[in-house]
C-alpha cells in the first residue's frame, strides 16, 4: 500500500513538473521571438512619420518595403491579380464578407496603454482591422506590421510559436500580405520586451488586398474601419 501511494506521488510530481517546463518553454521561445524582433527594429531605420495630431493623415513612407515591393508596379499589380486567382484555386476568398471588429484601433491603444513592458494578457481576446502600412520579416516565423486605422496605428507581431496557423502554414499565410492590404487580427494585447504596444496574432484574416503597390513617400487619407467589414 505505501509502495503504491509512494509510486502514484512521484508519478504525479513528474507530470507537474513537465507540464511546467513547457510552459517555461513556451514563454522563453516568445522571448527570444520579440527578442528577435527587436534587434531587427534596432538595425533598421525608422520608416514612418507618426501624425501626432491624429487627424487621420498616413505616416510618410521612407524607403522600399523590401517585401517583393521592388517589383516594377505593373508587373507588382499582375502578381496580385494572380496572387487572387490561387488564393480562390485554393478555396480561399480573398475577399470575404464579414469580419466582427471587436475594438477600433484607437480604443485598443486606449485600453491597454498602460501595459507596461514585455507583459501580455494571454487570457484576453480581441479583434481589430486597419490597413498594413509598414512589415517587416524577421524570420519565416517571425512577422511585424504596423496597422492604421483612423490615423492611430498599432504594431502587429505575428509569430509561429503562438498562432493558431499550423507552423508549416505559417509562412504562407503571412508572404500574401502586403503594404496597402486591409486585415483582421484576432490576438491578445501586450507590450514588446522593448515597450511597443502590440497585438499578438493568433490569427490574420486577409479581407481587402491592395493591387496596386503604394509610393514609397505617401501622405494621404486612411480608410476608417469600424463595426464590420462587408
Amino acid at each position: 500500500m505505501v509502495f503504491l501511494l509512494c509510486f502514484w506521488t512521484c508519478l504525479f510530481l513528474i507530470l507537474c513538473s513537465c507540464s511546467s517546463w513547457r510552459q517555461i518553454e513556451r514563454g522563453e521561445s516568445e522571448r527570444l521571438m520579440e527578442q528577435e524582433g527587436d534587434n531587427m527594429l534596432c538595425r533598421s531605420p525608422k520608416s514612418f512619420s507618426l501624425d501626432i495630431a491624429g487627424d487621420g493623415i498616413l505616416p510618410q513612407q521612407h524607403g522600399p518595403a523590401g517585401d517583393g515591393e521592388e517589383t516594377d508596379p505593373t508587373q507588382y499589380y499582375e502578381n496580385r491579380l494572380k496572387m487572387l486567382d490561387s488564393l480562390r484555386s485554393a478555396g480561399v476568398e480573398p475577399y470575404p464578407h464579414k469580419f466582427d471588429i471587436a475594438i477600433s484601433i484607437a480604443d485598443y491603444v486606449a485600453k491597454y496603454n498602460s501595459l507596461g513592458a514585455g507583459e501580455h494578457l494571454l487570457t484576453v481576446t480581441e479583434s481589430l482591422a486597419g490597413r498594413v502600412m509598414s512589415k517587416r520579416v524577421s524570420s519565416s516565423k517571425l512577422f511585424f506590421y504596423d496597422l492604421y486605422g483612423d490615423g492611430v496605428k498599432v504594431q502587429v507581431m505575428a509569430g509561429a510559436s503562438y498562432s493558431e496557423v499550423a507552423e508549416t502554414e505559417f509562412y504562407k499565410c503571412h508572404s500574401v500580405v502586403k503594404r496597402g492590404d486591409i486585415v483582421g487580427i484576432i490576438g491578445y494585447p501586450g507590450r514588446s520586451s522593448r515597450g511597443e504596444l502590440s497585438i499578438f496574432a493568433r490569427n490574420l484574416i486577409l479581407l481587402s488586398p491592395c493591387l496596386h503597390m503604394l509610393p514609397n513617400q505617401r501622405t494621404g487619407r486612411c480608410t476608417a474601419v469600424a463595426g464590420k467589414v462587408r
